[in-house]
């Protein structure tokens, strides 16, 4: 019971760090959201508890970024002559859809980790994960009225931004799984006994 428990606060920890580092400046769209869903679906043992923490975390980082952080300037309209705030709207959830996607992007770690984890799964759900927010995300900004490109359009000028999101994707899941499977070997309480670390 002390090992589970030591294991749960040791992973739930590493789940909100990871997820605060998006209150750190960085290059567009190279962030650990991602590989931090896939992680935490994978090492969690309650599923419920995965979604509820990961997810949660990226909220409430949402909630700074979006009301007080750098994305808040997208938000709030200012007068440029004077610098007034002309309107101020508390944003609670920016975009449904991008949380869908990460609801999406949980069910999946969970069937892509039932049993194992191995390189090859973390390799293809890191591409996997890229896929489905890109599709999500942008079709989310197609509906936007203020949108007036097409949705083919839209796609084609966000493959940027989705080359950015799979080199993060790739990058923080190996640097996760890989440090969780290193650190574990070698510290007792944080052992998965769940489920288990295979080549392929």
């Amino acid at each position: 019971m002390k090992s589970n428990t030591t294991k749960f606060l040791f992973l739930t920890f590493i789940i909100i760090l990871i997820a605060a580092t998006r209150l750190l400046p960085h290059t567009a769209n190279f962030v650990p959201v991602f590989a931090m869903i896939l992680f935490a679906t994978a090492h969690l043992k309650n599923k419920w508890n995965a979604i509820f923490i990961s997810i949660g975390a990226l909220w409430l980082s949402d909630l700074y970024l979006n009301n007080w952080g750098i994305a808040a300037q997208y938000f709030d309209i200012y007068d440029k002559a004077t610098g007034q705030l002309l309107v101020d709207n508390f944003i609670l959830i920016s975009s449904p859809l991008n949380y869908l996607a990460y609801i999406m992007i949980a069910l999946i770690g969970i069937q892509i980790f039932k049993q194992s984890i191995s390189l090859p799964k973390v390799f293809g759900s890191s591409l996997l994960s890229g896929i489905i927010f890109f599709l999500v995300s942008n079709f989310a900004v197609w509906l936007h009225p203020l949108y007036a490109k097409s949705l083919w359009a839209c796609y084609i000028d966000a493959i940027p931004f989705f080359r950015e999101t799979l080199a993060s994707n790739v990058f923080f899941s190996i640097v996760l799984f890989g440090g969780y499977y290193l650190l574990q070997k070698d510290f007792n309480p944080l052992k998965m006994t769940h489920l288990k670390y295979s080549k392929f």
